[in-house]
């Protein structure tokens, strides 16, 4: 149970990271100083510490370029420091990120913890223009002893590399013409990574229960039909034993492609976790939906997905509902695609069944 807490609240730390970071490069344009700032505090608040600082290293001399701190660090935008008396120092000597723990014993002689109080740090070197710069890092005083997970770290290095690729554009704009369309692109890339899935490109669970809405909404203001599909992928795990989760992964992939590949260029499809994906189907009948899952069903069925190492039968069931009453909800519309999902798994795998909200035929196969 802890350990699904704790996944539950990295994947809450890089949905917030990265919807964040879209918000701030996606936006309108800043100067320097307000997207620093603007950058400290969205770190301060995901990594849950008080002080955020980029800092400009020059030899042993560390000056802090902006800050978020309390009054009581001392930390502003001007001031330098010894190199040696912060956590930095051990960035600026490693070849990637830094962590420190709060409590750690091991630090408790060090010079940011003796005298100057600091606890908990998380730090990596900024690189502008390919050449370094300094280090973006977050810390706190709190003694409550954490560690920092790898989510975290890769939350920082994501930071890491959007500060520097845009301080290199602000900085060499004029000589490289090209730098422009890489923020660009870097922009676009955050906002497709704030709505899809990284993994297999389909819409993450957030995206697409938006979907969801949205087409409930527009159907019963048009009085429609629409109908909806979950997928899950059948006996996943033996896949994974076989070739491990890198392998697995890859195949899941390749699942998701087929489907996609029966669906209708205005459906919608996104993965809700796992090995479980959620297709919303516009202006669907029962029987309509459950022909466009079938024909999923069988693209999956009628050919061996091919691996490296080896070839691998991969089924899925498929629970369809479709809704058609204005003041039907979301949670309704998903709760019938799941009892039916439920039996399809239960009653052999491999199927599609169906069944309309608000009725006891829920064993209907389609």
């Amino acid at each position: 149970m802890v350990r699904n807490n704790a996944k539950k609240k990295d994947l809450e730390k890089a949905g917030a990271a990265v919807h964040g970071l879209s918000e701030i490069v996606g936006g309108p344009a800043h100067d320097l100083d307000q997207l620093l700032d603007e950058l400290l505090r969205l770190g301060c608040k995901v990594f849950e510490l008080d002080v955020g600082v980029l800092s400009r290293i020059d030899g042993d001399r560390y000056a802090v370029v902006a800050a978020r701190a309390p009054a009581s660090t001392g930390l502003k935008a001007g001031k330098t420091l010894d190199l040696r008396e912060t956590f930095c120092a051990l960035t600026v000597e490693g070849d990637g990120p830094t962590t420190v723990a709060a409590g750690a014993a091991e630090f408790a002689d060090h010079p940011a913890h003796a005298k100057h109080g600091f606890e908990a740090y998380l730090g990596i070197a900024v690189r502008v223009a390919g050449e370094p710069f300094g280090t973006l890092s977050f810390s706190g005083c709190d003694k409550k002893k954490r560690a920092f997970s790898a989510v975290e770290v890769d939350i920082l290095q994501l930071m890491a590399g959007l500060l520097g690729t845009e301080m290199t554009r602000r900085s060499v704009a004029d000589q490289l013409g090209t730098t422009d369309r890489q923020l660009e692109e870097a922009r676009q890339q955050m906002k497709r990574l704030a709505t899809h899935d990284a993994l297999t490109g389909v819409l993450n669970r957030r995206e697409v229960l938006q979907r969801l809405s949205d087409e409930r909404n527009r159907a019963a203001r048009e009085h429609k039909h629409f109908g909806i599909f979950v997928m899950d992928v059948d006996r996943f795990r033996r896949v994974n034993d076989a070739i491990g989760f890198a392998g697995g992964d890859q195949v899941l992939v390749e699942v998701v492609a087929r489907v996609v590949g029966c669906l209708r260029n205005y459906d919608h499809i996104g993965r809700l976790g796992g090995k479980q994906f959620l297709g919303v189907l516009p202006g669907c009948s029962l029987a309509e939906a459950a022909e466009i899952a079938e024909r999923a069903r069988v693209a999956l069925e009628e050919q061996p997905i091919r691996h490296a190492d080896g070839e691998f039968e991969v089924t899925a069931s498929f629970g369809v509902s479709c809704a058609d009453a204005a003041d039907l909800t979301e949670d309704e519309l998903l709760s019938t695609a799941d009892k039916a999902l439920f039996l399809a798994k239960s009653r052999g795998k491999n199927s599609v069944r169906g069944a309309m909200p608000r009725s006891d035929n829920v064993e209907m196969i389609i």
